[in-house]
């Protein structure tokens, strides 16, 4: 019981009653369908909390009502209390979605989604990345890199990874994002995928060397008089 214990308030805060009013084999019932159904909701919908604290709910609600085991109130009031938190959360999560470069990836680096800020600043369209390696967006020298090796070994313990990193275009420029690898932990504790967000800083960057020439340039006109 305490297993699934555990399972109920690690997803949403539900509690039970007493443990003597369960019918006979529900635990293993619980701990087998639980386990794998949720598993497999926060696999899916780790980047949409909102949903998946809705879908969390319904899931420990059909399980209750076929197996007979009740929560309490006070559980099913944090429940509630958790998706208005995750709605809010949900919000937060859409205006970086709508405002920065969001790229979402596979363990083996494989491409699952990217939004319409990572592809205009890349120049593909998304048929073009979907399914393809992290390596289409760097120079062949960084994957062949040490430092690139790392970046992944990082991201596959679970670490994260941020920093300024120079990606390049479809039509090989260079391009300075600003990013944050997370990695997305799954159910049985182990990343399942990767997400990164980023800010395009190209611009800002190329302004700043613009300006970095042009006074390094006055200094030497100066040292020439």
């Amino acid at each position: 019981m305490n297993d699934i214990r555990k399972i109920a308030l690690a997803s949403i805060g539900y509690g039970f009653v007493d443990p003597k009013y369960l019918p006979e084999g529900a635990d293993e019932y619980y701990l087998r369908n639980v386990q794998n159904r949720h598993a497999s909701l926060t696999a899916a919908l780790g980047h949409d909390p909102a949903t998946l604290s809705r879908l969390t709910r319904a899931l420990y609600t059909m399980y209750a009502l076929e197996s007979g085991i009740m929560f309490n109130g006070c559980a099913l009031a944090r429940a509630d209390h958790q998706q208005a938190d995750a709605t809010e959360q949900d919000g937060k999560l859409r205006a970086i979605y709508e405002s920065q470069c969001w790229l979402e990836l596979a363990m083996d680096g494989t491409v699952l989604a990217a939004n319409r800020n990572f592809l205009t600043s890349m120049g593909y369209t998304e048929a073009q990345v979907i399914g393809r390696h992290h390596r289409l967006f760097c120079t062949a020298e960084e994957t062949r890199s040490g430092a690139y090796a790392e970046f992944w070994a990082k991201l596959r313990a679970g670490e994260f990874v941020q920093g300024e990193f120079v990606r390049i275009s479809r039509a090989g420029k260079a391009i300075d994002l600003q990013a944050t690898y997370s990695p997305v932990i799954g159910f049985d504790g182990t990343p399942v995928k990767i997400v990164k967000c980023a800010t395009d800083v190209t611009a800002m960057r190329r302004s700043q060397r613009i300006e970095a020439d042009n006074a390094q340039r006055f200094r030497d006109e100066a040292d020439r008089r």
